[in-house]
């Protein structure tokens, strides 16, 4: 996850460059972390990832859950996908116009319609909290 939004400009249009630098830190020493095989060392770092996570503006880790389910055409639908684009597209030409408050209305529409997304696809492809 951390890879896809630091790298991908769609979504880290909405991060600082202290989020980007920090999310490749995370991705550097998560790889090292694992490569070890730490479990104590993996956990402290899977706490502060998580942690850092909550850090990120509002919209970031919806856009990337919406583009990752989107792209499922087994589980998605053509008219969900359409709606899911609507939502995403509407949020963020509010933000453009710094109309906050019609863009915290498409991001509750937009994680509505991820949730539903989400109960559509089968539990052996999805990892909940």
């Amino acid at each position: 996850m951390f890879d896809v939004i630091a790298h991908s400009p769609s979504l880290n249009k909405y991060l600082k460059q202290e989020h980007i630098q920090q999310l490749e830190a995370y991705i550097k020493e998560g790889k090292a972390v694992l490569e070890i095989g730490d479990k104590i060392a993996i956990k402290d770092l899977r706490d502060r990832m998580l942690a850092f996570k909550q850090q990120l503006p509002p919209p970031t880790e919806d856009m990337f859950f919406a583009n990752i389910i989107s792209t499922n055409k087994d589980v998605v639908t053509p008219v969900d996908r359409s709606q899911m684009q609507q939502e995403m597209t509407q949020m963020e030409k509010s933000i453009a116009r710094g109309d906050i408050d019609a863009a915290n209305e498409h991001l509750h529409k937009l994680r509505g319609k991820i949730g539903e997304m989400l109960d559509k696809y089968p539990s052996d492809l999805l990892m909940k909290k």
